[in-house]
This record gives C-alpha cells, sequence and structure tokens, in this order.
C-alpha cells in the first residue's frame, strides 16, 4: 500500500471515530454510479460504499429522524490542464454524514450532509485555478429519495465543495453538483 494512501487510512481512522462505530466491515450500501460536473467544467465519477453507524438509526429505518453513516469513496477526476490538453486525478476520501427524514423517518425524502479528509493522486492543476495540497477536505450537501419495495434505491442530487480551508494558499476550492443511483444491501 502506498504511504500517503496508508497515512491517509491512519488519519481517517483517528479523524473519524464512526469508522469504530460501524456494526461490522460490511457496508450497508453502496454507489456504482455517481457522478457531475463542477463549475469550471471538471468531470467527476465515483464509487463508494457506506457504513451505519452502531445506534444512530440505518438511512431507511422508519422508526428514526436521524442516521448517520461513514462514507467512503473512490473518484475519477478529467479536468483541462494548463495550455491545453487534458489531466485525470484520482480522489479517494471518507467523511460521515449525518442524514434527517421527515415524518419521524417515515418519508422517502431525506436531505444529509458531511464534512470529510480528500485525498487526491496529485496536486489538482486546471486552466483557471490550481490547489496547493492534495489532502482537502470535502463538504457535502444533498437531496434525495428513496425507493424500491423496501425503500433499498435512492438517488440524490448532492453539492459537494474540496479544498484545503484556507491552510495552504492557494486555495481557490472546486464545487460539483452530482447525481448519485445508490443501493442499500
Amino acid at each position: 500500500m502506498p504511504p500517503r494512501v496508508a497515512s491517509f487510512l491512519a488519519g481517517a481512522a483517528l479523524v473519524f471515530p464512526g469508522l469504530a462505530l460501524a456494526q461490522d466491515w460490511r457496508p450497508g450500501g453502496a454507489y456504482l454510479a455517481e457522478g457531475g460536473v463542477s463549475v469550471h467544467g471538471t468531470a467527476m465519477a465515483a464509487l463508494g460504499a457506506w457504513w451505519p453507524w452502531k445506534g444512530a438509526g440505518a438511512p431507511a429505518q422508519a422508526d428514526s429522524s436521524w442516521s448517520v453513516a461513514t462514507e467512503a469513496w473512490l473518484a475519477h477526476w478529467r479536468a483541462r490542464e494548463p495550455g491545453g490538453g487534458h489531466a485525470s486525478f484520482t480522489q479517494l476520501a471518507v467523511s460521515p454524514m449525518l442524514r434527517w427524514r421527515w415524518a419521524g423517518g417515515a418519508s422517502p425524502w431525506f436531505i444529509e450532509a458531511g464534512a470529510g479528509l480528500s485525498l487526491n493522486d496529485r496536486r489538482y492543476r486546471r486552466e483557471r485555478k490550481q490547489f496547493s495540497t492534495t489532502w482537502n477536505f470535502v463538504d457535502t450537501l444533498g437531496l434525495g429519495l428513496s425507493f424500491g419495495a423496501a425503500g433499498e434505491q435512492e438517488i440524490s442530487l448532492r453539492l459537494m465543495h474540496v479544498s484545503n480551508a484556507g491552510l495552504r494558499e492557494p486555495n481557490p476550492g472546486e464545487n460539483f453538483l452530482l447525481l448519485r443511483y445508490a443501493r442499500r444491501f
């Protein structure tokens, strides 16, 4: 395992005690289809999984409005490079996500928010902006709908912001609008 990835996973385990709160290492759900675009045209496609926290409810549990899960994902970014051409970037991220459902948890609609850690394989550079770090924070806000016989499928629209929170300059950040299809196990 590359040292950068190992340090990311170790840091994530220390920063997010929610990894230890997961019932076991089997995910509660996964998404193989999440994609979108940034304000400046960077395309992103991701796959990932989530682990519900013990005692924090489950994404479609009808007796609780609130649930918490730890999400982890791998994403591919494609952007124009300064001077022409395209560059690809790989992102590894982990984030606790807080989810709220209307009607005491019985509604198929939900809103969610979270903040986590992100590591790109190299510094993100594009025509109009560049990151100063490969380590960044990721903030997510989403609106979604569960469907299917047992509410096991969901679709959501998410806004995601990636930046280093001003720890090093330049820090322009990048904002993505994402559409996700996910399935609960």
